[in-house]
């Protein structure tokens, strides 16, 4: 899986936002447009935080919880973050 897929999953699946037609904008809930090369949890703690945010109160984020209790702080990066999420959508 390449990290432009993984990406586009986080984006669809857990932020549960769409492709503003065929350009590279995405577009959630409130209908804001936003150029999706901005946004990439797999390299921005603040994106992978956005990630963190969405899944907190889900079954994905209870397993989340589990599998990031076998980490310490210094451990966790944004990549980690991001690459363990999508694998739980794969679930």
């Amino acid at each position: 899986m390449t990290e432009q897929q993984i990406v586009l999953t986080l984006a669809t699946k857990i932020m549960g936002w769409k492709r503003y037609g065929e350009t590279d904008f995405w577009y959630g809930d409130n209908g804001n447009l936003f150029d999706s090369s901005l946004w990439n949890p797999l390299q921005n703690i603040a994106d992978a935080w956005m990630i963190m945010e969405k899944i907190k109160d889900t079954d994905i984020g209870d397993d989340f919880d589990d599998i990031m209790d076998h980490f310490n702080l210094t451990q966790i990066t944004p990549e980690k973050i991001g690459r363990t999420v999508y694998c739980l959508t794969q679930r």
